[in-house]
């Protein structure tokens, strides 16, 4: 099997969560998989990072800065 592709039970472990959330999230296909004989599900591991990364939480201080600018006047012209 290539390096890429790492089975369910690897999966559950790399992103540390239960085979019972693994399933809710393949079922609502919020976590991208492949099927290729009909039963086992595979995982590509730089897929699985690409979701983890979409769903970054700014800081307290990245807040108050885009609220800063939000609230900021403009310039005078």
């Amino acid at each position: 099997m290539n390096e890429d592709f790492i089975t369910f039970d690897a999966a559950c472990e790399y992103l540390g969560i239960t085979s019972g959330q693994m399933y809710q999230y393949t079922h609502r296909k919020i976590l991208p998989f492949y099927k290729p004989f009909g039963k086992k599900l595979y995982f590509k591991k730089s897929e699985l990072n690409a979701v983890i990364g979409s769903v970054r939480v700014a800081t307290n201080a990245e807040v108050a800065e885009q609220a800063h600018q939000m609230t900021r006047k403009p310039a005078a012209v």
